[in-house]
C-alpha cells in the first residue's frame, strides 16, 4: 500500500520523504526514487515520537515545508480474544494509533507554522466492521478514524485539513493498493480543498453489504 502511495504522488510531480523501518526502506526501488517527483528514503521506528519528528524535519530540510502527510500504518495479527496478551494488545495500538498520533501530530504542527496542508489517515474498514481474531487492530483502527475526526475539527481553522480512508480486507479481494493511492492524491488536491472530516472507504462496496467485489456497469 504504501508503495502505491508514494507512486502515485511522485507520478504527480511531488516530493516525498518515505518514513518506514530499514527492511522496508531497503525493499524501495531506486527507479522508484526517479522524477517526476523527487522521493528520498528515512528509515526509523514509527512508535518513536523522537524519530518521527526527526523525519518531518527531514522532509522539510529537503524541501522547504510540508504541504501533504499520509500517515499510513498496519500491524495486523490474528488471536483470539481471550488468548490476547498485553504484547500483542500494546504493539497494535502502539503501531496503528500511537504511531499515527505521532506522526499527525508532528506534521500538523509544521503545516499551521507555514501554509496549511493536508493529513491523510489511512484506516480500515476494520475501523467499522468486526473482525474475529482481529479485535486490537479493529480497536486500533477506529481509534485512529476518530482521532482524525478530532484534528479536522480542532485544526480546520488552522488550514490544516484532516481525513481518513478506509481500504477494504485483501482477504476478501476488496482493495486495490493503486484505488487508495488516487483517493489520498485527491484528498491532498485543491480539488479537495474544502473537504475536511471526511472518511472515504475505498471497499468495492464491502461496508455496505456486498460481501465481494463490486462490479460497476455504465451505458454507452
Amino acid at each position: 500500500m504504501g508503495r502505491a502511495i508514494v507512486a502515485a504522488f511522485a507520478n504527480e510531480g511531488a516530493s516525498i520523504l518515505a518514513f518506514d523501518d530499514e527492511s522496508a526502506i531497503g525493499r524501495i526501488d531506486p527507479k522508484e526514487r526517479r522524477p517526476p517527483g523527487a522521493v528520498s528514503a528515512m528509515a526509523g521506528n514509527i512508535t518513536s515520537r523522537a524519530d518521527v519528528e526527526a523525519a518531518v524535519r527531514r522532509a522539510i530540510d529537503l524541501y522547504g515545508h510540508l504541504d501533504v502527510a499520509v500517515c499510513n500504518t498496519d500491524l495486523r495479527r490474528r488471536r483470539p480474544f481471550l488468548d490476547l496478551d498485553d504484547e500483542t494488545w500494546g504493539s497494535h495500538l502502539d503501531v496503528n494509533l500511537t504511531g499515527v498520533f505521532y506522526a499527525a501530530q508532528a506534521s500538523a504542527r509544521a503545516m499551521i507554522g507555514d501554509r496549511g496542508g493536508s493529513v491523510i489517515v489511512v484506516t480500515s474498514v476494520a475501523a467499522e466492521i468486526p473482525i474475529a481474531t482481529e479485535v486490537p487492530y479493529c480497536a486500533a483502527k477506529a481509534a485512529a478514524r476518530m482521532l482524525a475526526q478530532g484534528m479536522a475539527w480542532e485544526l480546520g481553522a488552522s488550514g490544516v485539513r484532516v481525513n481518513t480512508i478506509a481500504p477494504g480486507l485483501a482477504e476478501t479481494n476488496t482493495v486495490e493498493p493503486s484505488d487508495v493511492a488516487r483517493a489520498a492524491v485527491f484528498l491532498a488536491s485543491p480539488a479537495a480543498s474544502y473537504i475536511t472530516g471526511a472518511h472515504l472507504r475505498v471497499d468495492a462496496g464491502l461496508t455496505v453489504g456486498t460481501g465481494k467485489k463490486a462490479t460497476f456497469e455504465t451505458e454507452g
